[in-house]
């Protein structure tokens, strides 16, 4: 494709089920890696689940909910947990690679503990798989706001040699070797931050990285099953001996805890996405499982109990993993007001049987991550009964199109729209869910990227029409007085990607010597120039010298216009 330059012409539980939520709760949000609802006894959606007795334990005294969905992959659901945002608008589509990667949860995002901490303390055990070697690394689980991290940064390899009793532990920032079996050392690393919070009012972040490859033998101890040996073809049952493994240490967390801490505290279980193609079991379909929009993939187990919460109740409400956030803001009692896709919860708490209070579930798939051009790109939109799936053949152009009758074809093998006409009900859903997945075109858009200097994260908007000759403003506020700063600029058709607050690997122009004035603030006038082609997205970022900001930088979120 021809470069265009014309942008050179501008710049278990024994609590009361009837307790009135009027107090601050502590909430323990244990958090299951690739476990879909197929593994969680409770909800009985294969004939042989496996052993979850304590699990199912928290559904009989709590509100289990049916119709939880989170995304496919595992840094994806981490991510809109932390920020109660959907994965496009924190640029993580993708299970994370520590090494490889250079894009990670941006620093800019407002997260759950930073939420909190005015009143809550908060603390991560366990798996991370939000940060980039090269960008936070070992400690960004601090940078977003944890008090401390103790557990595996990434997934527990066994490909280099870090599996469930030998792996490398993260403790705020500093890593050394490990060799008690994870699942137990997280549950250890539990109980002593219950421990240090002592009487203040807490949220722990237990994230195991039970039952996620690599396979293996459990210690004897914390399961019932006899093992064959490990091969491909015995992987469900070291999976399920695995789960009841996470099963037996969640019920010595529960029973180890002070009484009266426990009866203060909102347990809340999660999977953070479907069951792994090796771990699934028949009726299960292989290829509709973790990694895919089907629901084998994307719908997850969540039972919440503790006090104020029903007991034994099910609750059959739309629910995305996005809703965690504002959720446990409400039950600690601390304000939020920047979840944008977050609907708390917990009025299904005192009342299970309430009507949805979402029209629709949202999850998504997409790489590499940050904010695009993509190489792949997959999202769905659910309603209470049918499901619409797009596939992208290009980064922003949807290609085949899948919709289904969850309630006649729960296996989603029957694509309705390959046998038209569809039905009026089904038509009026269809065109609901469509209305999701369409994308509205913004003129201006922020791509939530930055790096705080002296003053925070400085702001970069636009403002103009886009048409040709019409007066367009870029304009930064919120710098540091006085500060040097460069403009750069990228055209999308040269694949230009934002990476851990970086245009790279090199922006089509670059606009220097510019400088804010007393107020920190920067503004530069053009007009739009003609021949500019439609769909054309054109991405900027302003960088200024600030000794404040990380190597003396400071920059601004990244900001993208699309020409209607």
């Amino acid at each position: 494709m021809r470069q265009i330059r014309w942008i050179a012409l501008f710049v278990s539980l024994l609590l009361s089920p009837v307790a009135a939520f009027g107090q601050r709760h502590n909430v323990l949000l244990i958090i299951a890696d690739d476990l879909g609802v197929d593994r969680i006894g409770a909800y009985a959606a294969v004939p042989d689940p496996g052993h979850t007795p304590r699990i199912d334990a928290l559904a009989a005294h709590g509100v289990l909910f049916q119709r939880a969905y989170a995304n496919p992959v595992c840094s994806p659901t981490r991510a809109t947990l932390l920020t109660g945002r959907f994965a496009y608008r924190t640029g993580i589509g993708l299970a994370m690679n520590y090494i490889l990667d250079t894009y990670e949860l941006a620093g800019s995002e407002v997260s759950l503990p930073q939420v909190l901490a005015p009143v809550t303390r908060s603390s991560i055990v366990g798996k991370w798989h939000l940060s980039a070697q090269t960008v936070g690394g070992l400690l960004h689980p601090l940078l977003v706001g944890f008090e401390h991290h103790l557990g595996s940064i990434t997934i527990l390899d066994g490909f280099i040699g870090n599996a469930y009793t030998m792996f490398s532990k993260n403790i705020d920032g500093i890593e050394s070797p490990a060799t008690t079996y994870n699942t137990t050392d997280i549950v250890n690393d539990a109980l002593s931050q219950i421990t240090a919070f002592g009487n203040d009012p807490w949220c722990l972040w237990v994230a195991f990285n039970a039952p996620h490859a690599p396979y293996h033998k459990p210690p004897a101890n914390l399961h019932t099953f006899t093992l064959p040996p490990l091969t491909n073809a015995t992987t469900a049952i070291h999976t399920k001996a695995m789960i009841e493994a996470m099963d037996t240490e969640i019920g010595r967390l529960l029973d180890s805890m002070d009484p009266a801490v426990l009866a203060n505290t909102v347990v809340i279980f999660i999977g953070d996405n479907g069951t792994d193609k090796p771990a699934a079991s028949p009726p299960i379909i292989p290829d509709k499982v973790k990694g895919t929009l089907y629901e084998g993939g994307i719908h997850v187990p969540l039972i919440i109990s503790g006090p104020g919460v029903t007991s034994g109740a099910s609750c059959a409400a739309l629910v995305n993993s996005t809703d965690l956030f504002a959720t446990i803001a409400e039950l600690s009692e601390a304000p939020h007001d920047t979840a944008t896709d977050s609907i708390s919860l917990r009025p299904y708490l005192e009342n299970p049987a309430l009507p949805s209070l979402r029209n629709f579930a949202y999850a998504e798939i997409f790489q590499p991550n940050g904010f695009g051009p993509y190489a792949s790109r997959r999202r769905t939109a659910l309603n209470d009964r049918f499901k619409l799936i797009w596939n992208y053949s290009l980064s922003d152009t949807p290609g085949t199109q899948e919709f289904y009758d969850l309630q006649t074809n729960p296996t989603e093998t029957v694509n309705l729209l390959l046998s038209p006409p569809l039905a009026p009900d089904a038509q009026a859903a269809y065109a609901a869910l469509r209305a999701v997945l369409v994308e509205q075109k913004l003129l201006w858009s922020s791509q939530t990227h930055g790096l705080a200097g002296t003053t925070g994260i400085p702001t970069l908007t636009g403002t103009g029409t886009l048409i040709a000759g019409a007066p367009v403003t870029l304009s930064v506020e919120g710098a540091r007085p006085f500060a040097p700063a460069t403009m750069v600029v990228g055209l999308s058709y040269i694949i230009k990607n934002f990476k851990g607050g970086v245009m790279v690997p090199a922006p089509d122009l670059v606009l220097s010597g510019l400088m804010t004035d007393e107020f920190g603030s920067l503004v530069l006038p053009a007009n739009w120039p003609a021949g500019v082609p439609s769909d054309t997205n054109t991405y900027y970022q302003c960088w200024l010298l600030d000794p404040a900001g990380p190597a003396g930088l400071a920059a601004s979120n990244a900001l993208r216009s699309s020409t209607p």
